[in-house]
């Protein structure tokens, strides 16, 4: 199985980071797709990235407080924009009928179908994961890692639980 993570640097770094950390320790490093990690210097971004969502199993989409209202040097909101990477990302992952799960960070809201472009309209109709800050970050991964095993994610043969940090959740 294949995670692609989707994230907007300005909006969720710190916490897409961590969310990232976890996921490589608990399986293969190449089994998670993260621009920053998983695309090499020089290589042709664009086509990377259509290559990773064209093949991931499951999109994990990270929605922080201003996800949908960014906006570019000009004051649009990026999301407008057919050629913002999260929103081609997103679109791709609705129109491959990929499972997405909206990581919704300390708490924020689903935004709205109305608040999104008519490609994006799904998406608030996705089952969300409310990630928080320590001290249940924890608690908060550890049932993220138990969604994705369910959806077919296994760990790596060199990781271990405890490694994790969950052993004392039963995982």
């Amino acid at each position: 199985m294949n995670v692609f993570v989707s994230y907007r640097r300005d909006d969720s770094s710190y916490v897409t980071d961590r969310i990232y950390d976890t996921l490589v320790r608990y399986c293969d490093a190449d089994r998670v797709f993260r621009d920053i990690d998983s695309i090499k210097a020089g290589s042709d971004f664009r086509s990377r990235l259509s290559d990773a969502i064209q093949q991931c199993d499951l999109v994990l989409a990270v929605i922080g407080a201003r996800w949908s209202t960014f906006t570019d040097a000009n004051g649009h909101r990026r999301l407008d924009d057919p050629d913002d990477f999260v929103r081609i990302e997103l679109e791709t992952a609705l129109d491959r009928q990929i499972p997405i799960i909206p990581l919704l960070i300390e708490n924020v809201r689903m935004p709205a179908a109305d608040e999104l472009p008519d490609s994006l309209a799904d998406l608030p109709s996705k089952q969300g994961v409310v990630l928080r800050r320590d001290p249940d970050f924890e608690h908060d991964i550890s049932r993220l890692i138990e969604i994705l095993q369910q959806y077919g994610l296994n760990a790596s043969d060199s990781s271990s639980t405890d490694s994790l940090g969950f052993g004392e959740l039963g995982l």
